[in-house]
């Protein structure tokens, strides 16, 4: 839930009355920005880490978000208490997406999507309970899919303990939207027609054009005037919701400029920017401030947009005299108190207005302490920074193909071999035709049947990546020529030939 932070409240009536009963955000004049830089500390405090982005922030400043350690995914949450402290991947790679407030034991759940690393399995929604008082993560573990489905993935939770996301099989149309209840271990499908990004305290739900709740309940908000396509990415507890949605103009280069955009409800819709095919609408808050994308001086720029103000800003230009030097690259989430989540060139930061008190030092000492296996960096000395070594042996380089084919490889590695994927580079994209967790083996002869029958004839690079225990990777690529089956030596393919 990337807006209002409350706390798990169990009586509705309760939450109606403090809600309703609120401090209004602070943002009610031109804000100034102290940074908080969450991926130096990150850096300082775990070899192998060299990028990081926090995705969300609650209303205490716990920041989630995800690490690049040893060249893989792995999550991590933020508190000023302890500073950032990596969590278990619970698969190959992971991402903290959202996290509710901390509750009375002090707890916090965070949710978001683990790669499990398995051939029909490629993503699996997870979730993680951090206890502040103990600082160590007191269950991690995926949260399941729909009967029927391989695959899920969760976007967000709210104070009540409730995840939304979807399962989804890939090969198959539809993904639909799912709701897991933490305190009663229950998961469950919901009514409605996308996948839901965002939940509030309320139980409202949003994605694309659309608002509804958890009982299925649903109503389609169009687009703005002049606009088409709305995009819907974070919901408060009003209801407001902001995103982006496509405009008739074009940037120059054949691509249609966007606009972030809001909509208050009863207000209707409101663009906030339009000055790129990327200006969007990442978070709103309880005020409606929102965060987001926009161009300027031809590059991508975060923005704040103050409700109170009915004006927006680029956060480079509120960073107070101390930060001017930083660059803020991103803005993710917003809380009530006008903090503000996202990443610069050191990677993860945290915002917090001037007049927000400073927090002590985080105990840098309870930072490094281990929170799981894999996600914990070896001794410096005793990094392995070998990377695998991959080979195709069929096909070969120019070989005419069609059908389904089979690409044998050969990958050996001098501690352990982790994962392996195949993939073949159609149109830009890369389509990941076979992938593994593995055990640790030294050598790895495989092979992986590649369907070609709905790919056109053509050029087509096929790739064979490899990783190691300690995240090296390797590669190997050949390029294949994909022709009618007609001109294939034997003639086509029929039904009980097979192709």
């Amino acid at each position: 839930m990337k807006n209002l932070r409350m706390g798990v409240l169990t009586a509705l009536a309760v939450l109606v009355v403090l809600t309703f009963s609120r401090n209004a955000s602070t943002l009610e004049t031109v804000p100034v920005y102290r940074v908080t830089e969450i991926g130096s500390q990150l850096i300082a405090t775990n070899a192998g880490v060299t990028y990081s982005t926090a995705l969300a922030v609650n209303e205490s400043g716990d920041a989630a978000g995800m690490a690049i350690l040893n060249g893989v995914q792995t999550p991590f949450l933020y508190t000023a208490e302890r500073g950032p402290v990596l969590l278990p991947r619970i698969g190959i790679a992971a991402q903290a997406v959202d996290l509710t407030d901390r509750d009375v034991d002090g707890n916090i759940l965070l949710v978001g999507t683990a790669n499990p690393g398995t051939l029909v399995r490629r993503e699996a929604a997870v979730l993680w309970i951090y206890s502040t008082q103990s600082g160590s993560v007191v269950d991690a573990r995926e949260i399941g899919v729909l009967p029927g489905f391989s695959n899920s993935v969760a976007t967000a939770v709210n104070n009540h303990w409730v995840v939304v996301g979807y399962s989804t099989n890939y090969d198959f149309a539809g993904s639909p939207a799912m709701k897991y209840d933490v305190h009663a271990d229950l998961l469950a499908p919901f009514g409605f027609p996308v996948r839901p990004v965002d939940v509030n305290d309320f139980g409202e739900v949003t994605g694309g054009g659309f608002i509804g709740d958890l009982n299925g309940n649903f109503s389609d908000l169009g687009a703005p005037a002049g606009t088409t396509l709305s995009s819907l990415l974070a919901i408060n507890d009003l209801g407001w919701t902001t995103g982006r949605a496509v405009t008739s103009l074009s940037d120059g280069s054949g691509r249609r400029i966007s606009a972030s955009v809001r909509h208050t409800g009863t207000g209707g819709w409101q663009q906030i920017t339009a000055n790129s095919s990327q200006d969007t609408g990442t978070d709103i808050n309880y005020s409606g401030d929102v965060v987001g994308t926009t161009a300027a001086n031809f590059a991508f720029r975060p923005f704040l947009y103050v409700d109170a103000l009915d004006t927006w800003f680029l956060l480079d230009g509120l960073l107070a005299a101390d930060f001017q030097d930083r660059f803020v690259a991103r803005a993710e989430a917003i809380n009530d108190i006008g903090q503000i989540a996202g990443s610069g060139t050191g990677g993860a930061v945290l915002l917090s207005p001037t007049d927000l008190p400073v927090p002590p030092p985080a105990d840098v000492a309870d930072t490094t302490a281990p929170t799981d296996p894999v996600a914990t960096p070896a001794p410096a000395e005793a990094v392995d920074t070998v990377a695998p070594t991959v080979s195709i042996l069929s096909p070969s380089p120019g070989d005419e193909v069609s059908g389904r084919i089979d690409v044998v490889f050969q990958a050996t590695d001098n501690e352990g071999l982790a994962y392996v994927e195949i993939n073949i580079v159609v149109d830009s994209s890369e389509r990941v035709a076979c992938s593994e967790s593995l055990a640790g083996e030294l050598s790895l002869p495989g092979s992986c049947r590649l369907n070609l029958r709905k790919i056109p004839a053509g050029s087509y690079p096929v790739n064979v990546l490899v990783s190691d225990t300690a995240g090296n990777w390797g590669s190997a690529q050949v390029t294949i020529n994909v022709v009618a089956l007609d001109k294939v030596a034997g003639g086509g393919c029929g039904r009980k030939r097979g192709c």
